[in-house]
C-alpha cells in the first residue's frame, strides 16, 4: 500500500503525485493524481524506468495507474502528454 497525507504540492506545469510500492524485483504497482498548472490537458503519461521498462496510462478523472510484472531500476522518468500527443511536461520520479 502506499499513500500520504495532507494537500498536493503546488506545481508551474502538470505533474504527476506518485506514489508505489514492489521494487526492485517484484515488480512495480503504483499510481497517482495528475496535479499543477494546465493539468485538465493532460490525457496520457509515461512512466520510463531506468532499465527500459516503459509503462503508460490514460488519465482517468485526473488518475493513472501502473502495474509491470517485471522488475524495474529506479529512477524513473514520468511524460506527461495531451491527447495530440504533445508532450507538456518531464519530471523525473522515485
Amino acid at each position: 500500500m502506499a499513500g500520504g497525507s495532507g494537500g498536493d504540492p503546488p506545481r508551474d506545469r502538470p505533474w504527476v503525485n506518485l506514489a508505489g510500492w514492489g521494487w526492485p524485483d517484484d515488480g512495480f504497482w503504483g499510481g497517482g493524481k495528475v496535479i499543477g498548472r494546465d493539468c485538465e490537458r493532460a490525457a496520457r503519461v509515461r512512466l520510463r524506468f531506468d532499465n527500459g521498462v516503459a509503462l503508460e496510462d490514460t488519465v482517468t478523472n485526473g488518475l493513472v495507474l501502473f502495474i509491470a510484472e517485471a522488475a524495474v531500476q529506479m529512477p524513473a522518468s514520468v511524460e506527461i502528454a495531451d491527447g495530440s500527443g504533445l508532450r507538456l511536461a518531464i519530471h523525473s520520479a522515485f
